[in-house]
């Protein structure tokens, strides 16, 4: 049997009306930390498990309010 989590991180553009997935960890694994200091830059931490099953840490960051 394979169970199978998928996490994403998710964005909008448009005030919440709409969702984006902006990238997914699909091995599992969770965002403990997700921080905007200002309007454009923000930082988002994925704490997930990799291929051969190592958890580890990745650091996201935009500098357009989360489109990129």
């Amino acid at each position: 049997m394979t169970l199978l989590n998928q996490f994403q991180l998710l964005g909008t553009s448009d005030g919440s009306k709409t969702w984006t997935v902006k990238e997914t960890e699909p091995n599992g694994g969770f965002w403990p930390y997700l921080a905007f200091p200002s309007a454009t830059t923000g930082f988002a931490l994925a704490d997930t498990i990799n291929s051969v099953g190592t958890n580890e840490g990745i650091l996201y960051r935009t500098t357009d309010g989360g489109r990129t």
